[in-house]
C-alpha cells in the first residue's frame, strides 16, 4: 500500500490539465514544466497553510491567563530570633 505521499500525481495532473485545456497537446518537456509547478502549487498551498495554523496558535497560546505568582512567605518573629 502506497501512502498519498508517495503516490504519483502524473495522471490526474494530466487528466485536469485536459479537462482544462481540451484542444491543448503538450510535449513531453512542456508535461514536465505542467507537473512540477502543479506540485509545487500544492508544497507552496500546504507551507501557506501550515504557517497560518502556527501563528493562530502562537496568538491563541499568547493570550492564555498567565500564572499568577505566589507571594514568598514572610518569616514570623519566633523564626526570626532563632537564626
Amino acid at each position: 500500500m502506497e501512502s498519498a505521499a508517495s503516490a504519483d500525481w502524473t495522471p490526474k495532473i494530466k487528466e485536469e490539465y485536459l479537462t482544462m485545456n481540451p484542444t491543448a497537446t503538450p510535449t513531453a518537456f512542456e508535461w514536465y514544466y505542467i507537473e512540477n509547478l502543479a506540485t509545487n502549487v500544492a508544497i507552496f498551498i500546504a507551507i501557506i497553510f501550515a504557517l497560518t495554523l502556527g501563528f493562530i496558535g502562537l496568538y491563541i497560546g499568547s493570550q492564555l491567563k498567565k500564572p499568577t505568582k505566589t507571594q514568598p512567605q514572610q518569616k514570623s518573629k519566633a523564626e526570626t530570633r532563632s537564626h
